[in-house]
């Protein structure tokens, strides 16, 4: 199993400009989560057939889980 290294940082305003602190930790990749879609809607319908026109793609999730310990026992 392979395990990713997750970095965290900090800001003090929305813009980014100014970092107040980082946190660094692993996760499992087994747990790691991406969802994305795409949206259509339905033009017309030819036959048994379904036109669909593209409307616009979905903004992707991520989903993963942390397990914050602190006694020692986790590297």
């Amino acid at each position: 199993m392979k395990i990713c290294k997750l970095l965290l940082k900090a800001y003090t305003d929305n813009t980014f400009s100014s970092e107040k602190g980082e946190f660094t930790t692993t996760i499992n990749p087994s747990n790691l989560k991406i969802y994305s879609s795409t949206n259509y809607s339905k033009i017309s319908s030819i036959g048994n057939v379904n036109i669909l026109n593209y409307k616009n793609v979905e903004p992707r999730i991520m989903s993963f889980s942390l397990l914050l310990d602190n006694t020692g026992v986790f590297f």
